[in-house]
């Protein structure tokens, strides 16, 4: 989605937000219901903020796993099955390449002492483009997590994601036993590496998509008040 502004423009800055988390633990659900929102207020000044909506863009990680006859997938033996649950099943370096082409390390913003609110209601508003991006293994690529100001990871049980799971049909299918032997055993050993990173919040899943929607606006509007 490509709304207000330029992204060249000194007076704008890009804000990347993570949504990370378990295979059908409502992701791209909540990545969706927030690109949606923010894009149909373009143009429109972030409540208590001095921050304009600009251009708003959604980035799946989904969209970058390799075609099923690339060679670089590993298999799992045992089933007779590619493992899709690691980083090396995605094509990060292009995902990478495409975050870095939309924006620019200078055009982050970038925490600093609050200031005056009084100061944000005036005429020339800063223009702010949101980037989020949304993925099962984001904060398992150190250039990915180092793009994203505001982190969140959502989490459900594993006797809900299996139920959620059991109900989706993928392409190609799971084959028996590959939750339980490759997709739970991988998100629990994926998640132990951020596990206890303070910059990451751990969200509950089965929360109501309303609920996690204000959770992250409010998250957005406190980020951008000491900006």
């Amino acid at each position: 989605m490509t709304t207000l502004g330029s992204k060249n423009n000194s007076n704008s800055k890009w804000m990347v937000i993570g949504i990370n988390g378990v295979t059908c633990g409502g992701k791209t659900t909540l990545a969706n219901a927030l690109t949606n929102f923010l894009f149909l207020r373009t143009g429109s000044i972030i409540p208590n903020t001095k921050y304009k909506i600009g251009e708003v863009k959604l980035i799946s990680q989904d969209d970058y796993f390799l075609q099923v006859d690339d060679e670089r997938h590993k298999w799992i033996e045992s089933l007779n099955h590619i493992n899709w649950e690691i980083l090396t099943a995605l094509d990060m370096k292009k995902m990478i390449c495409d975050i870095s082409a939309l924006i620019k390390d200078d055009q982050l913003l970038i925490r600093r002492p609050s200031e005056n609110p009084s100061a944000w209601l005036c005429d020339d508003s800063v223009v702010v483009h949101f980037l989020i991006i949304e993925g099962f293994l984001l904060f398992n690529q150190p250039e990915i997590i180092d793009f994203c100001q505001l982190k969140y990871h959502l989490h459900i049980p594993y006797e809900k994601c299996w139920a959620r799971r059991s109900a989706r049909t993928y392409d190609p299918p799971d084959v028996v036993g590959y939750f339980e032997s490759c997709v739970w055993p991988m998100y629990e050993k994926h998640l132990g590496e951020f596990r206890d990173r303070e910059d990451i919040a751990k969200i509950n899943g089965d929360l109501s998509p309303d609920r996690l929607l204000k959770y992250i606006l409010n998250g957005i509007q406190i980020f951008l008040q000491i900006c």
